[in-house]
């Protein structure tokens, strides 16, 4: 390592009229703080310092008022700094150690080549002349804002850890060179990715090989869509062939996406059908269990009333062959036809619950229908409405009345023949009572 000697200097200089190009590449030089005693520096115009071991921009940068060249990679610097010069148009800072790009009073620079870096961040810049950005091979994660730089044509922002590109969006109309290689944008950002492309109206190449994004199936026929225009994607030159190729690629894929998409609807459609047949089976059988069990139940509540209905009968019989006359009183006489009132109206709401039941719900529907009338309740109806029928089903009975009730002929012959339904009986006096819904007299 060592400083800058005059011998080194005036090997490595050329004067271009009045204007220095000093080229003092591996040198091995620590330091060039010292080159005004060598020359003007206010009269260097190019400065190529490449693969040295400065550690930092020198104060001397200053004065350089001039220059138009610097390239400074392959050294050791960690800050930008000292580089208010209004005339730089190129600034190669490549593969130092630097961490953070602050703004820059560049005005005419043109060219920024600052990867190989560390940089995790830049800055918001002012850089109305730029045309070309070379970020590659840094920690970014955001892209920086470029909109203070309308004429930038390439942008190299390959190799960081980007994972989006919406700060171009609308920002670079002459871009035309996007080199986005080897970053972390994901597959899911491909429409963010084609409606960015199409706010870039001079865009003609494209780069995201090694990105998740570009691993979907259709990738280039996509960015095709959304720009047209494209010539190069990925580094692969679009000819008419290539384009012809890639659109009959996506013909295919779209047709055996299409069947495969076909394919699992119906596999899904048989699954749930068989699903909605099980789950209605299932279903089906339950409801046969509950009804088996609440006919049982109603069998034996039917042949309860049933009998009691008989022994109602019988009663009534023995009464008349005794010669009792029936106490019918007004009071009992409206206490029937309440009960008979009643159990029209609770018919009558059954019938209407079940309709709703229906829409609703097929098993409760089954269970109020079960539930709608009594066997008391039918025979009530019965003797009210259809008094011949009434009357046959007394005359069964009677017949099956044990021999030792009809022990005299007469008696059994007048009731027989005097069967009467219970509006008959109402004309007559004789004793009637409502008893949990049961009927004696």
């Amino acid at each position: 390592m060592s400083k800058l000697t005059k011998a080194v200097f005036e090997r490595n200089y050329i004067l271009k009229g009045d204007y220095y190009i000093i080229d003092l590449n591996t040198r091995n030089l620590v330091s060039i703080k010292n080159i005004d005693q060598y020359c003007r520096v206010d009269k260097i115009q190019e400065m190529i310092l490449e693969q040295n071991s400065l550690g930092q921009i020198e104060e001397v940068f200053r004065h350089m008022i001039l220059l138009k060249l610097l390239e400074l990679q392959l050294n050791q610097i960690q800050i930008i700094e000292n580089l208010e010069l209004p005339n730089l148009e190129q600034l190669n800072l490549n593969t130092n150690f630097i961490k953070e790009v602050p703004q820059l009073q560049l005005p005419r620079l043109k060219v920024l080549n600052l990867s190989f870096n560390k940089i995790t961040y830049i800055a918001d810049q002012n850089l109305p002349s730029l045309e070309q950005l070379n970020l590659s091979g840094n920690q970014l994660i955001y892209l920086p804002k470029l909109n203070q730089s309308p004429r930038l044509r390439i942008l190299d922002v390959q190799k960081n850890n980007l994972i989006s590109i919406t700060r171009l969006m609308g920002t670079c109309q002459y871009l035309q060179d996007l080199k986005m290689g080897y970053n972390q944008v994901p597959g899911e950002y491909i429409d963010e990715l084609c409606a960015v492309i199409q706010t870039l109206p001079s865009l003609d190449k494209i780069d995201f090989k090694g990105n998740p994004v570009s691993q979907i199936n259709g990738y280039e026929i996509r960015l095709l869509k959304a720009k047209p225009g494209l010539k190069y994607i990925d580094n692969i030159h679009l000819s008419e062939n290539i384009i012809q190729n890639l659109q009959n690629m996506e013909k295919t894929k779209t047709f055996n996406d299409l069947v495969e998409l076909t394919k699992e609807q119906y596999y899904k459609w048989i699954q749930e059908r068989e699903e909605v047949r099980r789950v209605m089976q299932k279903q089906l059988n339950q409801q046969k269990l509950r009804l088996d069990f609440q006919f049982e139940d109603k069998e034996e509540d039917n042949i309860e009333e049933m009998k009691e209905f008989f022994d109602f009968i019988k009663e009534i019989e023995a009464k008349k062959k005794r010669g009792e006359k029936l106490n019918m009183d007004d009071q009992n006489i409206q206490l029937w036809r309440q009960r008979l009132l009643q159990s029209e109206n609770q018919r009558i709401q059954a019938q209407q619950l079940v309709r709703q039941q229906q829409i609703k719900n097929n098993e409760q529907q089954i269970n109020n229908y079960v539930s709608t009338k009594t066997m008391m309740q039918k025979l009530f109806e019965i003797a009210i409405n259809e008094p011949e029928m009434w009357k046959e089903i007394k005359r069964k009975e009677l017949v099956q009345i044990p021999q030792e009730q009809s022990d005299e002929p007469s008696s059994g012959m007048r009731s027989m023949n005097s069967i009467e339904t219970p509006q008959e009986s109402g004309s007559r006096s004789g004793n009637y009572s409502v008893r949990s819904g049961k009927s004696r007299f």
